[in-house]
């Protein structure tokens, strides 16, 4: 009988990259050639795990998802983009974790505190709602009760241990650096842990102190060898060698865990997920321990021992959770010495959320009875149809509410998400405030702030006042004006209606276009003969607060010089009298000038300026801008059946040396829709099959694409495996063998798909 085990687990997670007013995906300079860190990461990492290809497996069946082998938690924020953006990789995620009980007995994904917050501080309301939150969303996703739970950066004090027992998980991971003292359960004398004494191959059991009879379990993984992953994976003998040695000689029941950040399997270390692949084949082939997860061990061997930890503790701050407080010394670039900026955004932050809780807690309560129990139930809500929101609300309402007592009820509940998500860890984990992270979580308190403005005084002014001490590591860079900026810039349904507005007039409005939260309806259109301008009503829609309003839109080109006049509309009247207009002097004295919102390129978004100034100028100045004209007139009237064209493959090749990647809008979405019509002609066996040559030539020779060619070969591979004893049209199998000869000619290195001669 086995009693060595071995158990790696993977903490995968991004925090979310959506704009918070219109929760779209927004591009990021420092991930080139990506548009943002997600896809970045997807490709190098995310990937390449699901459908790692290893040379010593026979063909087809030489691929492995390594997440079905380890233990793994995939953060909410994360797993809903993949959803979104790459539901193959969502869905093998899924699958893995199936697949893992076949593996293990017990399934091995676990659920994450909902958004990345440091436990410890956190209030306890938030606490219990991060908990709440991660655990409903974990079983809508997952289809089952996640036995563990991650906690972000394993940070954890007395009173997150206490809320995890209230919860009635079953386990957590932490450190084995952060065990303070363990004894035999049923024994009085402690004994202070240590390297020598305490052992971290077998489960711990820490008891409530405030709830008699409730406990968590916890597994301490191995700090050295956790530590020192990276170098340990590049050696496959050397990492093999480093785990058995870690077993002690004691003949029970023994697991050695490992915990790490997912994205070294393939982003800090290349090679990563490859490396994980044949760690695992190699444990399975010599047999000397076995492979195991928590789930399975915890059953079979429930603790002996109890256990007390460092409170507040974490994995990632040798000065307990100082690195999201202050200035404790912990950084990444050692030439960035000044991190006092993490105590300002600390101490800003808590006092706005003080100040939206009391917010929340005056007005939501003419709602909602329990509104805090309310906010712990919202999770449900969250990413739901307009109709399930509303029934959320109306079920959980002290009485039955009005359409704008029901949008006001869904702000208060969106200000609380957005207020929560402002305290995101990787805020204050790196170095500057100027980081993307630290950004991305002022915009949050931003977004919370606007909207607790329509119940309450504006926070806006003392928040920038606040959060104006903070100094950046580099001078050039003043927080006061770059918070400023942000505040003005900010998202609302007039803008939005402008840039749809302007893309209707445009006739660009591509089938995979994101708008996020926004929905839009054209009520009516016309060209103004008497003043030669274009108007529209555009009805607009929130999906979140079902929030709602009507605009008249008049667009205005005067010599190259596009101007948009946004109003509310009241009525259709209004925007009757509004066409009627010969002239915006006109338009603006009937509409109120004070009303009047006006846009040009400048207001949207660089990626929306840059298609709206190629599209309105109809002979492009120059190649690449000619290029991309034509490029997007292809996206424009993309069809799943035109999506194999030559022309589109071929343009991009074509533009591969001319434009930069991140210069290319719907790159990403243009490329799913090529892989989603090859897995279509594969599954029905359609000989149209060999119109995708093209397109497979075209992703080999761009670099950023080997994960598409990695899923792509898996995919192929997966069907080859599922059809070799099936009769096949002769003229498919004919198409088919190009398609072979392509994809096995090709190895994935490292970042970079090879076609080998």
């Amino acid at each position: 009988m086995k009693t060595k085990f071995f158990c790696i687990h993977g903490h995968f997670y991004q925090p979310s990259r959506n704009n918070p007013w219109t929760l779209s995906t927004e591009r990021e300079e420092s991930a080139f050639p990506h548009k943002n860190w997600n896809y970045k990461i997807l490709h190098e990492c995310y990937l390449k795990n699901a459908f790692s290809e290893v040379e010593s497996l026979k063909k087809p069946e030489n691929f492995i998802n390594n997440y079905s082998w380890i233990n793994f938690d995939f953060g909410p924020t994360l797993l809903d983009w993949l959803y979104k953006y790459f539901p193959r990789l969502y869905n093998a995620v899924l699958e893995a974790d199936r697949e893992s009980e076949k593996n293990f007995s017990s399934p091995s994904a676990i659920a994450q505190t909902y958004t990345h917050l440091i436990m410890p501080l956190a209030s306890l309301k938030d606490k219990k709602t991060q908990i709440r939150w991660g655990l409903e969303y974990f079983k809508e996703h997952f289809k089952r009760d996640s036995e563990g739970i991650w906690l972000p950066e394993t940070a954890v004090d007395y009173e997150t241990l206490e809320s995890l027992c209230e919860a009635q998980i079953k386990y957590t991971l932490l450190s084995s650096e952060q065990a303070k003292s363990f004894r035999k359960i049923g024994l009085e004398k402690w004994e202070t842990a240590n390297k020598i004494n305490f052992d971290p191959t077998m489960p711990h059991r820490w008891f409530s102190k405030q709830q008699p009879g409730k406990y968590i379990d916890i597994f301490f993984f191995h700090s050295e060898l956790s530590k020192n992953i990276i170098p340990h994976l590049q050696s496959t003998e050397n990492y093999f060698e480093a785990i058995l040695s870690a077993f002690s000689k004691d003949t029970s029941h023994q697991l050695i865990s490992i915990a790490s950040d997912g994205e070294n399997y393939g982003h800090h270390l290349k090679t990563g997920s490859k490396a994980l692949s044949e760690m695992l084949l190699k444990i399975r082939k010599e047999k000397k321990f076995q492979i195991s997860n928590y789930s399975s061990f915890l059953a079979q061997n429930p603790p002996i021992y109890e256990v007390d930890i460092f409170s507040p503790s974490s994995w990632s701050c040798t000065h307990g959770i100082k690195r999201w407080k202050e200035n404790c010394g912990c950084r990444i670039n050692p030439k960035l010495k000044d991190q006092n900026w993490r105590k300002i955004l600390r101490e800003t932050l808590n006092w706005l959320a003080l100040k939206i809780d009391e917010i929340y807690e005056n007005n939501a309560v003419k709602y909602f009875p329990e509104p805090w129990e309310i906010r712990n139930r919202y999770i449900s809500a969250l990413g739901k149809t307009p109709h399930d929101i509303k029934r959320f609300v109306t079920a959980n309402a002290r009485y039955p509410l009005q359409s704008e007592e029901i949008r006001n009820a869904l702000k208060l509940l969106e200000m609380q998400k957005n207020r929560m998500m402002m305290f995101t860890s990787c805020a204050w984990f790196f170095d500057d405030i100027t980081d993307i992270p630290a950004i991305n979580s002022i915009k949050f308190a931003l977004r919370a702030i606007d909207i607790s403005s329509l119940f309450s005084e504006s926070l806006i002014e003392e928040f920038i006042e606040r959060i104006s001490f903070a100094k950046s590591n580099f001078s050039k860079n003043d927080i006061r004006g770059i918070v400023t900026r942000l505040w003005l810039q900010r998202e609302n349904k007039a803008r939005q209606a402008a840039i749809f507005a302007y893309s209707v007039f445009l006739n660009f409005n591509p089938p995979f276009s994101d708008w996020g939260r926004y929905h839009f309806k054209v009520i009516d259109e016309a060209y103004l003969k008497t003043s030669k301008r274009h108007a529209y009503l555009i009805n607009v829609k929130t999906a979140d607060t079902l929030d709602w309003g009507e605009f008249a839109i008049i667009i205005s080109q005067p010599q190259d010089n596009t101007k948009i006049y946004v109003i509310r509309c009241e009525s259709f009247e209004v925007y009757d009298k509004i066409k009627s207009a010969t002239g915006i002097e006109q338009f603006m004295e009937i509409a109120g000038k004070d009303k009047i919102e006006v846009f040009d390129f400048s207001s949207f978004p660089a990626e929306k300026q840059q298609i709206f100034f190629i599209l309105q100028n109809r002979f492009p100045k120059d190649e690449p801008q000619y290029l991309i004209s034509k490029y997007l007139h292809l996206v424009k009237n993309i069809t799943t059946g035109e999506i194999l064209s030559a022309e589109m493959p071929d343009i991009l090749s074509e533009m591969q040396s001319k434009i930069k990647p991140r210069d290319l809008p719907y790159k990403e979405d243009v490329i799913n829709a090529f892989i989603s019509q090859f897995e279509f002609l594969l599954e029905t066996t359609d000989p149209k099959i060999g119109k995708t040559v093209p397109w497979l030539n075209y992703l080999l020779k761009e670099k950023s694409c080997d994960g598409y060619i990695l899923a792509i070969k898996y995919m192929f591979s997966r069907w080859q495996n599922e059809h070799k004893n099936s009769p096949i049209r002769e003229n498919f199998i004919k198409e088919l063998r190009k398609i072979t000869e392509i994809l096995q000619a090709t190895k994935t290195y490292g970042n970079q798909a090879i076609k080998t001669q």
